[in-house]
């Protein structure tokens, strides 16, 4: 990858949101080249663009991710279903090392957090389970936010 091609992705990592005549100035290369770059990253690198929010300010206080086992096929199915459609699924993952998907949920509180361990406890009969809340945000989605990330790859 060109050295002009990692800057401005991870200027994007970064700001996604930056113009590219803000994005232009910055890095010292012109827009026209910048908006044919980024062109060819979104058909190929890019897969889409969004925002990062702030659950607890807006009322969401409670995160947990959660590592499931489920032996039973056609339960498996039906919890993949359930997990898809669940509107406090953010994230969802088919893991493997013993366990089947990774999850990450939004509450609002601890009793809403539990009411959906309940729920999936009593639908689904897990094989396993592992729940670990969240307590602080130490680092997130910072992987290829600098240029120099790219050549310090392991």
């Amino acid at each position: 990858m060109k050295e002009k091609d990692k800057v401005i992705l991870s200027h994007l990592r970064n700001n996604a949101k930056e113009s590219i005549v803000n994005l232009s100035k910055k890095i010292g290369v012109p827009a026209s080249t910048i908006y044919d770059r980024v062109n060819v990253h979104e058909k190929n690198i890019i897969k889409r663009y969004t925002a990062l929010l702030n659950f607890e300010k807006l009322g969401f206080h409670g995160r947990a991710y959660f590592a499931v086992k489920l032996d039973d096929m056609q339960k498996r199915r039906e919890l993949l279903d359930f997990l898809v459609n669940h509107p406090n699924i953010n994230s969802l993952y088919k893991i493997n090392f013993g366990y089947h998907y990774l999850f990450e949920a939004i509450f609002k509180n601890v009793v809403e957090a539990e009411t959906f361990i309940n729920t999936l406890n009593e639908k689904f009969e897990l094989d396993q389970k592992h729940i670990f809340s969240v307590v602080e945000d130490i680092k997130k989605e910072d992987f290829l936010t600098k240029p120099e990330h790219y050549d310090a790859l392991i």
